[in-house]
């Protein structure tokens, strides 16, 4: 049954999976998928799930649970993502990189492209402050590319969207 289904309704189906079941659980959960991998950390396990996806699917959902993409992306909504060949100054990706020597997950926008082809982000809710961060391109996983609360998303997949 799911075999006809395009990439994008299968990432919402997922998607919807996943927050039904948060809200049995009542857990908050900051990334897509939940799935174990043995022996990595839940960072370097969401990385490798949705570095596998992407590339089985080239679509995947994330749910966004910080402030600093407000009011482009609030709290709460789904952010669908799709892998790009080349990004651009204002695209808003998903990517990986260290803070404090902690690996973290992130949703901004691209700032800057440096000579080198490395990149310079910004949330768009941070007060203008470059992120201390330089990515590599192998750092970003997509671009969002659409992004929507429960209901909607729910009604897009229902729709045929």
């Amino acid at each position: 049954m799911l075999k006809n289904l395009s990439a994008k309704s299968k990432a919402l189906i997922l998607m919807i999976v996943i927050l039904l079941l948060m809200s049995l659980i009542k857990k908050p959960v900051c990334y897509f998928p939940e799935e174990e991998i043995e022996g990595r950390d839940p960072v370097e396990k969401d990385i490798s799930l949705k570095e596998e996806r992407l590339k089985e699917e080239g679509v995947t959902a994330q749910l966004h649970s910080g402030t600093s993409m407000v009011p482009y992306i609030n709290p709460g909504e789904v952010c669908l993502c799709e892998k790009q060949e080349e990004y651009h100054v204002g695209d808003a990706i998903s990517f990986y990189t260290y803070y404090d020597d902690e690996l973290i997950f992130v949703v901004h926008r691209i700032y800057d492209i440096l000579p080198s082809g490395k990149f310079l982000t910004l949330g768009d809710n941070n007060n203008k402050t470059i992120d201390p961060w330089i990515l590599d391109k192998e750092q970003v996983f997509c671009r969002i590319m659409e992004k929507s609360l429960l209901e909607s998303a729910m009604d897009n997949m229902f729709k045929g969207g």
